[in-house]
């Protein structure tokens, strides 16, 4: 029950992350300006590491093995906020977060083969009926057809989802070892960001370009947006150490609802700052592709507690 209370509360985190990253893609991701809010995303972690140096006792001595597999967890984390960031750039956040919930399906995947968590027909069940509804939600009505690259880039983004949770229990393994844990993902993380500055001369352009023209507004935005999302990692960390990985992961199934939510009033009252797609069509094919997605992770869960 503490397991999921804290994965629930990282999910309504992660809802006010998602609508903030629309904002922000919207106002400043045109041009090579999404590669700076990227970077942002990978450099802003590395705050972690002395508060959780601090939090550990200053115990952050891992086996090189884990250690390995904690930087291999932060480096898929900002690989799939990438991912996620440029089909924000196309698409409505109430289109795209839905998707991310393909990561359930993938969750099982990667329980199976590092875990030994092996699913049950239910989970099947369960992974069916999320894809087709996912399906549902990228039909492109103009074009009348699935929007099949949507679904492969946030289908990868899910994939890199349920990988870094199962490596970040892997390295861990002991809800005692959280904090030294989450130093070594953040610090995984962080050496992305700083390899790309140093290493890649047009994103350290681009990244200084946006800081010397956005700095007050998009970086306090991106601080308050990084600090909710660390805050939501560091309660579904702690989840993930004291639950099973897939029924800990069925939790976001609530996050689709509440972007759904929140982005459609937001949009519709402060179209400026957040613009969705509020025609009939849009809304209906929204509610079918959510509900399904949420039934299909109800199913996931359900099978787990049996």
């Amino acid at each position: 029950m503490v397991a999921l209370s804290f994965a629930l509360g990282a999910t309504l985190l992660w809802s006010l992350t998602n609508l903030l990253d629309k904002g922000l893609v919207q106002r400043y991701g045109a041009g090579g300006s999404l590669n700076a809010l990227i970077v942002i995303s990978a450099l802003f972690p590395v705050l972690l590491v002395p508060l959780s140096i601090a939090m550990s006792g200053f115990h952050v001595g891992l086996a090189p093995m884990s250690i390995g597999l904690l930087i291999l967890s932060g480096i898929c984390q900002i690989s799939w906020v990438g991912l996620y960031l440029t089909a924000l750039q196309n698409d409505d956040v109430t289109v795209v977060m839905p998707l991310m919930s393909l990561s359930p399906v993938f969750a099982w995947i990667a329980g199976m083969v590092m875990l030994g968590e092996f699913p049950g027909a239910t989970e099947l069940v369960g992974s069916a009926v999320i894809l087709i509804s996912a399906l549902v939600l990228s039909y492109h009505r103009k074009k009348a057809s699935v929007n099949y690259k949507l679904v492969a880039m946030t289908g990868l983004a899910a994939c890199l989802v349920a990988l870094t949770n199962a490596l970040f229990k892997l390295g861990t393994g002991d809800d005692s070892l959280y904090w030294a844990g989450l130093c070594w993902q953040s610090f995984g993380t962080f050496l992305v960001g700083a390899f790309a500055v140093i290493f890649h001369s047009s994103t350290r352009d681009t990244f200084a370009e946006f800081l010397r023209n956005n700095a007050k507004f998009s970086i306090s935005v991106n601080l308050a947006n990084e600090s909710l999302t660390l805050g939501g990692n560091a309660l579904f960390g702690q989840a993930l150490l004291l639950g099973q990985l897939m029924v800990i992961q069925s939790t976001e199934a609530f996050q689709p609802v509440f972007v759904f939510l929140l982005g459609t009033i937001l949009s519709y009252f402060f179209p400026k700052h957040l613009t969705e797609d509020l025609s009939r069509f849009a809304l209906i094919q929204k509610v079918i592709g959510i509900f399904g997605i949420g039934i299909g992770s109800v199913i996931l869960f359900h099978g787990q507690m049996n």
